[in-house]
């Protein structure tokens, strides 16, 4: 190395000196400091203390039914005092803002606990919800999300005439009607053949749709169609809580007796039926010697349902 270097190499050394010695601080503001964190310590510990007593009387309540907004405006106000409080400069003198209630539009049918989730995807059920969608409180947890129904439908499209022998608000009826020549839709309620009207209204279908109010079991033999869509009421959202859902869980109808009236309407037959369906029992359905082609249906990237296609409806390449 030459002595230029070694020159560089002992500035550098020298450039590495401690700085003078910091400057003691009086006693006085020594103290002063540890007053100040003390006070944050304690507001801090005052926060915890009431994120506890919320969650003690959130759980407390969670064998009730859930805490009222009022209610849980007090809980979230008594926190939100705290924290204004504890990184306020003027405090004790600054007036705490009154929080404003956000306003819901939520329909009254579904403004209840469970039922929230189905209102955030309404879009999902009718594309066309808000210009004029119509349901109740059943509807809500029933309905066929709009893209199964549509892929459903579209596998029907070669044939003239659907039934559609439990229609509830129309979801299914709609993109039958959308793919089809005509469409019978036929329900036992007269409030759901209300709903079922006004939605078909609303998507331009009314006039390739015959509503009948009644019940399938009792007017199937004045029917005859191209394909027959079977989607019996399943019992409400509690069918998720089993394990298997077995046919004999159906409590509005015989699933064995309906599949049989079905076939006198047409061969061709689609069930659609819960994620968690028994499917040996479908298969039975189809008879010996008999093919029946089971799918998933797919919904927010989660298996909702099966659907059962019996009949010259299974996929050739099945």
């Amino acid at each position: 190395m030459d002595v230029d270097g070694m020159n560089v190499a002992a500035e550098a050394v020298v450039e590495i000196v401690p700085g003078p010695a910091k400057e003691q601080r009086p006693p006085q503001k020594r103290r002063e400091r540890v007053r100040n964190s003390i006070g944050v310590l304690v507001e801090t510990l005052r926060i915890f203390e009431a994120v506890r007593e919320a969650a003690e009387e959130e759980e407390q309540k969670e064998q009730s039914p859930k805490t009222s907004e009022d209610e849980a405006e007090v809980i979230e106000d008594k926190v939100q005092i705290i924290l204004s409080d504890s990184t306020s400069p003027d405090r004790g003198t600054r007036k705490r803002k009154q929080r404003k209630k956000k306003k819901k539009n939520v329909p009254e049918e579904v403004d209840h606990p469970g039922l929230h989730k189905y209102w955030t995807r309404r879009y999902q059920l009718f594309s066309k919800f808000d210009e004029g969608i119509q349901l109740d409180q059943e509807s809500w947890f029933s309905v066929t999300p709009e893209e199964i129904a549509k892929h459903v439908a579209e596998r029907c499209r070669q044939c003239d005439v659907v039934v559609d022998a439990f229609c509830g608000a129309g979801g299914n009826t709609i993109q039958f009607a959308l793919n089809c020549r005509r469409v019978i839709a036929v329900d036992i309620d007269p409030a759901k053949i209300l709903l079922a009207t006004n939605n078909a209204r609303v998507y331009g279908v009314q006039d390739k749709i015959e509503f009948i109010c009644a019940d399938f079991m009792q007017v199937a033999a004045t029917l005859k169609a191209d394909a027959i869509f079977l989607s019996p009421p399943w019992g409400g959202p509690d069918y998720t809580q089993k394990q298997v859902f077995n046919l004999e869980d159906l409590s509005c109808v015989d699933a064995k007796e309906m599949f049989k009236v079905a076939k006198t309407v047409s061969e061709n037959v689609i069930m659609y039926m819960p994620r968690n369906t028994n499917r040996k029992q479908l298969m039975s359905l189809a008879g010996v010697g008999n093919l029946v082609e089971i799918e998933q249906s797919v919904f927010r990237s989660k298996v909702v349902a099966l659907t059962a296609y019996f009949g010259k409806l299974i996929d050739s390449n099945f």
